[in-house]
């Protein structure tokens, strides 16, 4: 068996010839003889239409996914500068002016050193 990939018909080529089949056997379909053909050509039609559409979907549906992917991804980094800003914009320790040692906003005197917090 051959190493190569299976190649199916993807995308505009079927809808096309889908449409094609369809619109050729509708007109042949006009006649008595015609018709042998023509609901045939119209069935065919109809399933390329269908393999057309399908593989237009998939195709979509991978670069929707991708795309949502790298959103959610540049959203996140986004949160995260953000949220780094806001960390350094209101620190949540201070150095004491004594000892220099970092001390929780929120107490009136430096654990280490003991000197009253501004």
């Amino acid at each position: 068996m051959s190493d190569k990939p299976i190649r199916r018909m993807q995308g505009k080529v079927p809808v096309a010839l889908g449409w094609a089949f369809i619109v050729i056997g509708i007109g042949l379909s006009a006649t008595l003889v015609g018709a042998c053909l023509g609901i045939p050509m119209i069935v065919v039609g109809i399933v390329m239409l269908v393999i057309g559409h399908r593989k237009r979907n998939e195709v979509y549906m991978a670069i929707t996914e991708q795309g949502a992917k790298q959103s959610s991804e540049a959203i996140a980094a986004s949160i995260a500068r953000e949220l780094e800003a806001r960390r350094s914009a209101n620190p949540t320790t201070v150095p004491c002016p004594a000892c220099a040692r970092a001390v929780d906003v929120s107490v009136a005197f430096c654990p280490a050193c003991g000197t009253k917090m501004p």
